[in-house]
């Protein structure tokens, strides 16, 4: 029985909610605000970590793949690599994932081109260079950093970086590890490698909570997703046929198709509560306070302790007015927000009484 995982946000470190908001203050203050709070994440997308790679052609991947993916391994292969073969990940949900493994000539480096996308709209694509050195694993990517590893999985990112000048970075750090103590790999446990580094992670982060095992409700709902995006997807032609043969239902001849399973029931959006937006720019405004006084807040607090002066206030007082001024601003503006949809719904009663 396949286990699908997903990832809880409100156990992520401040540094991996900071990289996930690539760097924006108000969606990180979000997260920070549901983090303290406890508040749950809809589940948008599940994973599972099979006992073996799902395998697939080349030519079966959907087309836009196969054409990012072509790309990289021409640009690889330049570089004296050779595919191996390529695999998909489980998912539900929008997001697929596919990679083509290639293999360096002198066999010190396994490649990895990977095409992540989300329902044809997001997509991105990266390479990634492994070596393992002993008990370390050695890798060095062109993709964004976003949530840890463990510890022997030894990553470099490098966002927006070559496949020419990644290939050149790792062969550096192999260089300086020693060549001699790199293991070298094989086509046989090339794969093996691949799903070895996968469990790592799965257990590291089932350990300190960010993988949690989906429930059952969440695992009909994100396949009644599924289902729904690919036949809206017939027509699409980046979208390959052996895809949407994956997710109709399996009708066998000269069988009753069995009923369709009751659709699970549309979720309300979020009410625009004047708490929840006061507490928003509340957070956003003390996370601005904070970052102001990143460069005096050990100086204030030694001094604080030492003398108990006035720094100590200092250290208080400014991120908490600039959360009053936060919430003001954001109360002002759910204020305004819902004066103006009082005055639409007014608008449209007295044109329902004219008409």
């Amino acid at each position: 029985m396949t286990v699908w995982y997903k990832v809880n946000p409100n156990r992520l470190t401040y540094g991996e909610l900071w990289r996930l908001a690539r760097h924006r203050a108000w969606p990180f203050a979000q997260a920070v605000y549901r983090k303290w709070f406890n508040v749950p994440f809809p589940a948008t997308s599940g994973f599972a970590f099979p006992e073996s790679l799902e395998l697939v052609e080349f030519q079966k991947l959907p087309g836009r793949a196969r054409e990012v993916l072509g790309e990289i391994i021409s640009q690889a292969e330049n570089l004296g690599f050779r595919p191996l073969f390529c695999w998909q990940r489980s998912t539900l949900g929008e997001i697929k994932d596919y990679s083509a493994v290639l293999l360096s000539a002198d066999g010190t480096t396994l490649g990895a081109a990977i095409w992540v996308t989300a329902g044809g709209r997001n997509a991105s694509a990266s390479f990634v260079a492994g070596s393992r050195c002993e008990e370390r694993r050695l890798i060095t990517s062109n993709s964004t950093y976003t949530i840890d590893g463990p510890p022997e999985l030894e990553k470099l990112h490098f966002p927006g970086k070559s496949i020419d000048e990644i290939v050149a970075l790792h062969a550096l750090r192999l260089d300086r590890r020693g060549i001699e103590r790199i293991q070298r790999a094989t086509e046989t446990d090339a794969a093996e490698r691949i799903l070895e580094n996968q469990q790592r992670t799965l257990a590291f982060n089932l350990a300190r909570g960010v993988y949690e095992p989906m429930t059952q409700e969440e695992i009909d709902w994100l396949s009644g997703t599924m289902t729904r995006v690919g036949a809206a997807a017939e027509n699409n032609p980046y979208q390959a046929p052996q895809y949407l043969d994956e997710i109709r239902p399996a009708i066998k001849h000269n069988e009753k198709p069995q009923p369709a399973p009751p659709a699970p029931p549309n979720r309300p959006p979020p009410k625009d509560t004047w708490w929840g937006a006061t507490g928003g720019g509340f957070v956003a405004g003390m996370l601005g306070g904070m970052i102001l006084l990143q460069n005096q807040i050990p100086y204030s607090v030694y001094k604080a302790v030492e003398q108990w002066e006035t720094d100590f206030g200092m250290v208080l007082s400014l991120p908490f007015l600039m959360g009053l001024l936060g919430g003001a601003v954001s109360f002002a503006a759910w204020l305004r927000r819902r004066g103006i949809s009082e005055r639409n719904k007014a608008k449209k009663t007295q044109d329902a009484a004219g008409s």
